[in-house]
């Protein structure tokens, strides 16, 4: 039984096509990996993303939580 999380990834991912980024909480990878995608590095995110990443890694860890970039190739 797919919950209502799942069917929104595989919705998004059929609409989107690929390659495809999300940023999440470091505690999600795993849920994420079962998708298929992958931890990537900042240095390995497209350019066009390394500018928000800096946001999105930095904000939230001056508030205790770690965000990570995955990919969906």
């Amino acid at each position: 039984h797919q919950g209502v999380a799942s069917k929104l990834v595989n919705a998004l991912e059929a609409k989107s096509g690929l390659p495809l980024h999300l940023f999440c909480e470091y505690d999600m990878e795993t849920y994420y990996a079962r998708f298929g995608y992958q931890r990537v590095r900042f240095w390995q995110a497209p350019a066009a993303l390394r500018l928000f990443a800096l946001i999105a890694f930095t904000v939230p860890r001056l508030m205790g939580e770690q965000i990570i970039l995955m990919r969906k190739v």
